[in-house]
């Protein structure tokens, strides 16, 4: 059996001292007592096992700016990165402003997964929520994981931290009298175009389409004229902006056709026109794009269009998002009783399952509906 003690320092910090093979070992562990209680424990278990590996002195901080460096795709070039720069992005602003003022200070070799829970436990206590939490425990995961497979530590302390759960946000179906509400708003808020002295409804058709289509906010940002096939009375949506990136849609049932309605084709029309007065009319040309041509940003639309919209229009309170949008088209076409296989091609969903599990509440209003309507022992 492995033996050990616990020491004090007059620094206050907490030291563990244990044997491997005849020869002491040292480890500060930190100023709490039971965490160089569960450390000793650990290390005497990895002793006894024959698990113990030297414990690194690299701090968690050094360890994330060398493990950033090397996964900068603006640095390397061989492209085993393995990041897309807004990946990248993300990853570095959560170690570095998250993480490393939690734990930046610790050695590799003193953390452990209660380490991992207060920081999530600090992280919910701040505010954030639950998606932005395990945002940011993402790349420390990973980067433990790294520092496993090249033999620094012996587990990943962050591999089955106390996560909250997963929230898939679906969104809120807006009543007929609240997007009318909002359209109208924007009507009011419209500025006046220069070109035609008369108000730009550019906004009005932006949200025209978005709830007409049920496209993604990334996907209307990246649709072309040449995506808009008024033949075929169809539209093509085939990319999307990601975190400034263009890339294709989240899944290969993204890459799909959306009906062209009449209400789209309407806002389409008044939007080519405005366009062609402004030579922005071209088929790699952006639908909606600012005033030099680039596209819509995401932060800008939210706070000046969307925001001020809601307000104007009395509905605040309601927190709705341009996002919500989308899940009302949809729902609206599951109410209308839609094909669900029409409904998943709308949505861009993987499979019809994924439809029917997100909007069931619905449908199962159309089967309660049936009973009233029909009764197949009765139908000639």
């Amino acid at each position: 059996m492995a033996r050990g003690s616990i020491i004090k320092h007059q620094s206050g910090n907490y030291a563990i001292v244990y044997y491997v093979d005849g020869k002491q070992k040292w480890e500060t562990i930190g100023p709490s007592r039971r965490e160089a209680e569960r450390a000793l424990t650990a290390r005497k278990r990895e002793v006894d096992t024959g698990t113990w590996r030297e414990p690194s002195s690299e701090t968690l901080a050094a360890y994330a700016e060398r493990w950033l460096a090397h996964r900068d795709p603006a640095r390397v070039q061989s492209g085993r990165t393995r990041l897309a720069p807004s990946t990248f992005a993300e990853y570095r602003r959560a170690l570095l402003l998250h993480i490393a003022p939690h734990l930046g200070e610790r050695t590799l070799a003193s953390l452990r997964t209660e380490d991992v829970d207060r920081l999530i436990a600090a992280l919910e206590a701040g505010g954030k929520a639950p998606g932005t939490v395990r945002n940011i425990v993402t790349p420390l995961r990973k980067m433990l994981a790294d520092a496993v497979r090249q033999g620094k530590l012996v587990a990943n302390p962050a591999a089955n931290a106390d996560l909250p759960p997963a929230q898939d946000y679906v969104g809120k179906e807006l009543p007929h009298e609240h997007t009318d509400a909002i359209r109208d708003a924007l009507v009011d808020l419209a500025p006046s175009d220069p070109l035609r002295n008369e108000p730009d409804l550019f906004s009005v058709c932006f949200f025209d389409v978005a709830l007409g289509t049920g496209l993604r906010l990334g996907e209307l940002r990246a649709l072309r004229w040449r995506d808009v096939d008024r033949v075929h009375r169809l539209i093509r949506v085939e990319r999307a902006y990601s975190r400034r990136q263009l890339r294709q849609p989240k899944s290969e049932a993204g890459v799909r056709s959306v009906p062209l309605f009449p209400s789209v084709d309407a806002a389409l029309r008044e939007l080519a026109a405005r366009a062609v007065e402004r030579d922005l009319y071209a088929p790699d040309e952006l639908v909606f794009a600012t005033i030099r041509g680039t596209p819509l940003h995401e932060s800008n639309l939210n706070r000046r269009v969307w925001r001020p919209a809601l307000d104007h229009a009395g509905l605040a309170e309601m927190r709705y998002r341009f996002h919500d949008l989308r899940h009302t088209c949809v729902s609206r076409l599951v109410a209308a009783g839609a094909d669900i296989k029409l409904v998943q091609a709308v949505a861009g969903h993987a499979s019809p399952m994924i439809t029917l599990q997100r909007y069931s509440h619905l449908l199962d209003a159309r089967v309660s509906e049936a009973a009233e309507r029909f009764d197949p022992a009765r139908i000639p």
